[in-house]
């Protein structure tokens, strides 16, 4: 399984989340090396699970799709870069998640409170903690443990947790500023852990991102005119989007005023080995540092022309 737009090389210093309002972004640090004994959760019991009902609007390939991907690389991740002590921690809040996400119990508040008791940085349950959740889940799918309305219900409520999670840590996340990102998920992808996680990461790096769902072309082409955006990036999970990327990156560059980066990951890396030949690109790469790499050195041929322009005036 490859990176999905991620890159899990650094590690974070801790933050107490029970102070859930708006905080600045966490400076790179050190887990704890003191692993202490993860809360247990009282308020609810977790043995009564929901029951198995069906939620027709999700595709049950597009979402089994979306969690195997991005559990896989969080697995990778942990492995790589974590010291046992910590990979267990990781590992114990991530079976939590788990098995709370499918109580008939499950409430917001309650999950943020126990989460607060395990001391464990935010950056750590985004990028760690939440895909390991859905990977749990699309296993227990896989095994027919659980049904496929159990888990894109028990996926959403991470979703709910993870925004919580980056809202209060990025309350101006929307915000367009120049030469910033746009991170596009594709067309009849209903699930959006792993653009989500992509996009706090990359906030996290001192990147604008403005997140946009199965916009039309013409939206997309408007936006990079009015905000002049450093890159668009398309996030696909399947075939059924190359159609809609194609068609977007076509208008980006004929009725566009600027010219942003074109950037496409996701599954679909996987899936497409003719990709490069079906869309056109500046690159096709789940590797967050590449695309930082990329975009960096754009802002500064911009400044460049900027100052040379001033300069000869």
């Amino acid at each position: 399984m490859t990176r999905h737009f991620f890159n899990f090389g650094e590690k974070f210093s801790r933050i107490n989340l029970t102070e859930r309002t708006c905080s600045e972004s966490i400076s790179v640090g050190q887990l704890s090396a003191a692993i202490e004994k993860i809360a247990p959760h009282e308020p609810h019991a977790e043995g009564a699970s929901m029951p198995n009902r069906e939620i027709p609007s999700t595709s049950t390939v597009d979402l089994r799709i979306q969690i195997d991907d991005l559990a896989k690389r969080a697995l990778s991740g942990v492995r790589k870069k974590m010291q046992p002590g910590q990979q267990k921690k990781i590992t114990e809040t991530a079976d939590w998640l788990t098995r709370y996400s499918v109580s008939l119990n499950f409430d917001l508040d309650s999950a943020l409170d126990v989460l607060d008791q395990k001391s464990i940085p935010a950056e750590v349950l985004i990028d760690y903690c939440i895909p390991l959740a859905a990977e749990h889940l699309g296993n227990d799918w896989a095994d027919d443990l659980k049904g496929f309305g159990q888990v894109t219900l028990a996926t959403s409520r991470l979703q709910m947790i993870l925004n919580n999670l980056i809202t209060h840590r990025n309350s101006d996340a929307e915000i367009i500023s120049r030469h910033g990102l746009m991170l596009i998920i594709c067309k009849d992808e209903q699930h959006t852990l792993g653009p989500s996680i992509l996009a706090d990461q990359l906030r996290r790096r001192g990147q604008s991102v403005k997140i946009l769902h199965s916009t039309d072309s013409e939206e997309i082409v408007n936006l990079c005119n009015d905000h002049d955006f450093s890159a668009v990036l398309f996030s696909c999970a399947g075939h059924h989007s190359l159609d809609y990327i194609d068609k977007s990156v076509k208008s980006i560059k004929e009725q566009g005023n600027q010219r942003p980066l074109i950037f496409i990951g996701g599954k679909i890396l996987d899936l497409e080995p003719e990709l490069k030949e079906k869309v056109t690109a500046d690159a096709y790469t789940n590797d967050i540092e590449l695309v930082i790499s990329k975009v960096e050195h754009r802002k500064s041929d911009k400044m460049s022309v900027k100052l040379t322009n001033r300069a000869s005036r």
